[in-house]
């Protein structure tokens, strides 16, 4: 069975994606901007439509995969937040959590997944995320994990050493699982793939 959905036939309709992923990220970047909040569109998944984006006009999947698992990570992590009533909701994360999700699974049905592994590049992209917001993000935001334990979850780190150690396990296993899922399903989604994939 093939992956629900229509295929993205020829060049005009990727790129009319890939402009759509960067255009979700653009507006929520520009939201954050003007309402004082510059830091937002630092976090890994609002990034990753961007990634999504970029991915699908330059014809690179791995770039848009990369994407796709920030996202597949990011996307539960912002709802629970919410949910438990620890974050604030802006009506334009929901056009890079969910839009940028679904441009980044209809670039998985044009290009399939690429020849090389992409988890240790998010992995290590998200790393990175998490050192530069360490410099340039407000302590109290908290973007990419950085600026202490994440409110709510004092009692359960002793240490902002030990919280770090386990966002890192998070990351790294969600990404290698999420890739691994993808893997394991594409041949049954009849989705082409790179030399090597």
């Amino acid at each position: 069975a093939g992956f629900p959905g229509p295929p993205l036939s020829n060049m005009s309709s990727r790129r009319i994606f890939g402009v759509t992923a960067v255009v979700f990220y653009a507006i929520h970047a520009g939201w954050q901007v003007l309402h004082d909040n510059p830091a937002n569109p630092l976090w890994a998944c609002h990034l990753g439509s961007l990634l999504v984006g970029m991915g699908l006009l330059c014809g690179a999947p791995l770039l848009n995969l990369v994407g796709v698992l920030w996202l597949s990570l990011g996307t539960p992590l912002w709802i629970w937040d919410l949910s438990r009533g620890a974050g604030t909701f802006y009506p334009t994360s929901t056009l890079t959590h969910v839009g940028g999700l679904a441009v980044g699974i209809l670039g998985l049905r044009q290009f399939g997944l690429p020849g090389r592994a992409a988890w240790p590049p998010a992995f290590g992209g998200a790393i990175g995320l998490h050192v530069l917001s360490r410099w340039v993000a407000p302590a109290g935001k908290h973007i990419n994990f950085a600026g202490g334990i994440w409110p709510g979850m004092e009692a359960y780190f002793e240490s902002e050493t030990v919280f770090l150690l386990g966002v890192l396990l998070l990351c790294g296993t969600a990404f290698w699982g999420v890739e691994r899922l993808l893997r394991l399903m594409s041949s049954r989604w009849h989705w082409p793939s790179e030399p090597g994939g």
